[in-house]
């Protein structure tokens, strides 16, 4: 009889543990969880306040831009008018838009770039768009000039992709950071539907144009060419 109660209690305490074993698992399970989404929140939230530091910045560039050329002189030379001379063909090599900035449409990426001033300074050309990713080159001048401090900074420079969709516009936005010495980017935030871009549409897409805004408020041209 004595052993049967022994048997007994044993097995009671063998339960208890197993109980208490159970309980904390699920207990460091839920903690698990909750700093998962905690983690996750954050770098979610990061990514949003990064790109709003780089909205802000390029629109108080842009600002900036618009004041000075808005200035008025200060009337101390005065011009004799000329006759108007007739226009000049565009000079080879010029830095020109392969599709009018103005017609891109800024609907992904989280980035709007569409008040930014054309640099005659820098020019890029040969544009290539794989499956995968894209590549070009630079004709003239580099990012240095959109405010990045050296050929590799990629901080205050932004690669921006539009595609051609079924309605004939353009619409696309910034999908990577990018510096001189970057002269090819993957579409690894296009595909993740990073900021709105719709991977499906994307990738059904033959036309593309391509250009770089930096956060000084200045860009390249833009350069456009069909998927291979």
């Amino acid at each position: 009889m004595t052993n049967q109660l022994d048997d007994d209690a044993q097995e009671s305490m063998n339960e208890g543990r197993g109980l208490c074993r159970v309980l904390a698992i699920g207990v460091l399970l839920a903690v698990a969880a909750v700093a998962g989404c905690v983690f996750t929140g954050c770098a979610l939230l990061d990514t949003v306040a990064s790109d709003e530091r780089v909205q802000a910045e390029f629109d108080r560039a842009v600002a900036e831009i618009m004041a000075a050329l808005d200035k008025p002189d200060d009337g101390g030379t005065v011009e004799t008018p000329t006759a108007p001379q007739p226009e000049e063909p565009t000079a080879p090599g010029a830095t020109v838009d392969a599709v009018d900035y103005a017609s891109l449409r800024w609907s992904m990426g989280g980035f709007n770039g569409s008040k930014a001033a054309l640099h005659d300074g820098v020019e890029i050309g040969s544009l290539n768009v794989g499956r995968d990713g894209m590549s070009y080159r630079w004709v003239r001048g580099g990012c240095e000039q959109l405010g990045a401090g050296s050929r590799t900074d990629f901080s205050k420079t932004l690669a921006c992709i539009f595609y051609r969709d079924g309605s004939g516009a353009w619409v696309g936005g910034k999908f990577d950071w990018i510096s001189t010495s970057r002269t090819t980017r993957d579409f690894k935030n296009t595909h993740s539907g990073y900021n709105g871009w719709n991977a499906a549409a994307f990738d059904a897409a033959t036309e593309f144009a391509f250009v770089i805004v930096g956060t000084n408020g200045r860009r390249t041209n833009v350069i456009r060419r069909a998927r291979k």
